[in-house]
């Protein structure tokens, strides 16, 4: 199996989705981590590869306008081959972080209440959602750590990465936030597939 992402996040998080639905599936390599645009350059490249050899390649939407099949048939220009598994985070990764709501509460020290309820694809822009209750946040690490220092021209915090990827590896809960992300359930049942056959 290769994996193929834009990210380190999304790394963590396909490599735990592997580990949660397809445990015996052995990650040969995992490339990309150049950002979408690289991703993309590459994406019918590995489609071809994908006729020998198990291949998921995760992203993001970003744009809320426009669908994930849409995405994923102007990326590759013809349908994905049987062995390529090609999913699309609605909107963001962070979404599906977001969709287990009780766990992203506890591990943000904020009330669930500073979590927006309901689908979180609907979320319109997540990331901004996680670091704005981030600020919230009773854990100093966390206010410190992961929205953008004051005066700092990045979007994210110091530690933003570092933080979301061990959680995504290590508390994130996929089976409980399938249920609540269209776009993560999608990807579980696909992953789920490769795993039986």
């Amino acid at each position: 199996m290769i994996v193929a992402v834009e990210d380190a996040l999304l790394e963590a998080v396909a490599l735990r989705l592997l580990a949660e639905y397809a445990p015996d599936c052995a990650v040969s390599a995992v490339m990309g981590m150049k950002g979408n645009t690289h991703l993309k350059a590459t994406c019918r490249e590995l489609n071809r590869a994908a006729a020998g050899i198990d291949i998921l390649l995760l992203t993001d939407l970003d744009d809320p306008q426009t669908c994930a099949p849409s995405l994923i048939a102007d990326w590759l220009g013809h349908p994905p081959a049987p062995r390529m598994i090609f999913r699309v985070a609605v909107v963001e990764a962070e979404t599906w972080l977001l969709a287990d709501k009780p766990q992203i509460a506890t591990f943000l020290g904020v009330s669930q209440g500073h979590i927006a309820s309901g689908n979180p694809e609907l979320i319109d822009k997540p990331k901004e959602h996680l670091i704005s209750a981030a600020r919230r946040s009773s854990r100093r690490f966390i206010r410190e750590g992961i929205p953008p220092q004051h005066g700092s021209t990045c979007s994210i915090g110091p530690q933003y990465n570092p933080l979301l990827t061990q959680y995504a590896a290590n508390e994130w809960r996929p089976e409980f936030a399938r249920k609540q992300s269209d776009s993560l359930e999608r990807a579980v049942r696909r992953i789920t597939q490769l795993a039986t056959t």
